[in-house]
């Protein structure tokens, strides 16, 4: 079960689990019961950032007699936060993906670097942003 950051937090991984017995994974906001010791200083200009893009901060939430909650942060251009009951490890993965090479007017093929919940969050948010596009088109 995937979530968007507006509803996440520690709090309702507890009940998923409690309640129904669901795990779910997701980014979240720093103020969703994440541990501080997970929480990362935004920085302010390009040299700041530079100096802590790529900085990882984790911990684990024993979470009862349900699985335990995995609280991470990677900085990129800013802190992004992830929760998950399903992780059962963090780590880093080879990712490649096709961006358009402007010089030459083609296609190619560039690989990089992510955690491993983060990948996975990509690869299945596309329903939850497709919930929130229609949401927002039929608000009204």
């Amino acid at each position: 079960f995937e979530m968007d950051n507006l509803f996440n937090g520690v709090k309702i991984y507890k009940e998923l689990w409690n309640v129904n017995k669901v795990t779910a994974s997701g980014v979240c906001k720093a103020n969703c019961g994440l541990p501080r010791c997970v929480q990362q200083q935004e920085q302010q200009g390009d040299a700041d950032i530079a100096k802590v893009r790529g900085t990882v901060k984790a911990a684990v939430l024993q979470n009862g007699s349900g699985p335990d909650i995995l609280c991470a942060s990677v900085y990129d251009s800013k802190p992004v936060y992830f929760l998950s009951s399903v992780a059962e490890e963090l780590k880093w993965a080879k990712v490649e993906k096709k961006v358009w090479d402007p010089s030459a007017k083609e296609n190619t093929t560039i690989e990089f670097w992510r955690l491993n919940i983060n990948h996975n969050y990509n690869l299945h948010m596309h329903h939850v942003d497709t919930a929130d596009q229609l949401r927002t088109n039929y608000k009204q």
